[in-house]
């Protein structure tokens, strides 16, 4: 997990498809399941995310994405905007900024808390 700390996304993808380590997948839920407990950041991680292959495409190939779900839409996934108002929405298309953003390699893997609506700059709401 320390080369998950230690490198930043391009790095950390050119050392996986390098076969120096482990997939960075694992390495996320590994960090996801060490590290939320005590922050309580991440509202669903997507079990599946793991298992879906890279798309080997781009800078960013296999590197783990975790979205705040306020504009960025992903098909069939929950996208409350952190707003009571919005439980259970699901949009039936991927944004734009989605699709150029598996285009580069990056894989979603859930998603995260967020204030309401995206009306401030940080969330302890779930603290």
């Amino acid at each position: 997990m320390s080369e998950y700390i230690k490198y930043a996304d391009i790095g950390l993808a050119a050392l996986v498809r390098a076969g120096k380590v482990q997939p960075a997948m694992r390495l996320a839920r590994k960090a996801h399941d060490e590290v939320d407990p005590r922050i309580k950041v991440v509202i669903e991680f997507y079990e599946e995310a793991a298992f879906i292959a890279p798309a080997h495409t781009g800078h960013f190939d296999g590197m783990p994405f975790l979205g705040k779900k306020l504009g960025t839409t992903e098909a069939g996934r929950l996208q409350e905007k952190g707003s009571r108002q919005f439980k259970g929405y699901r949009f039936t298309t991927d944004s734009f900024f989605l699709r150029r953003a598996r285009a580069a390699g990056l894989k979603t893997m859930g998603r995260a808390t967020t204030s309401e609506l995206g009306a401030a700059s940080s969330d302890h709401s779930q603290w």
